[in-house]
């Protein structure tokens, strides 16, 4: 079993993730962006392939669904673009990870995020965090999502 827990910063992510997998003995993974001298669809399908081969359950506090959304924001690039989406979206059907998007309305993840002390630097101001739940609402719309 593999879970993928996305969403904006302060959405409850790490809170969900962890619960479930305590609830579910699961193996708990917090993932960031991709490693910069490593192509993200080589890291994440290493991810995939380490946690189908070694953990008989994984939840993965973030995964790639972020890139769609903090690339752009914070690189001005997507590091994984249309093509690697389209492979990285097979090798997720093939592998039954399970996409949860955590997103609740803007003004709770503004509280969460402010109470944490903010998220440490994937967003660093309100107008960043306004931009980055924009984008997540709307790869919440994608027909990839399901994947």
């Amino acid at each position: 079993m593999i879970i993928l827990i996305e969403g904006p910063s302060g959405a409850g992510k790490t809170t969900l993730a962890r619960d479930l997998a305590a609830r579910f003995n699961l193996v708990y993974q917090h993932e960031g962006p991709p490693p910069s001298n490593v192509r993200a669809l080589t890291h994440y399908a290493t991810l995939l392939h380490l946690a189908r081969t070694y953990y008989p359950g994984v939840i993965y506090d973030r995964f790639a669904r972020g890139e769609r959304v903090y690339g752009p924001l914070l690189r001005n690039h997507d590091g994984l673009g249309a093509d690697g989406w389209r492979v990285l979206t097979r090798l997720l059907r093939a592998s039954g990870a399970r996409q949860v998007l955590c997103l609740p309305p803007l003004g709770a993840c503004f509280e969460a995020f402010t109470a944490s002390g903010g998220a440490r630097g994937l967003v660093s101001d309100p107008a960043t965090m306004r931009a980055q739940y924009a984008a997540w609402r709307e790869q919440s719309c994608a027909p990839d999502w399901t994947a």
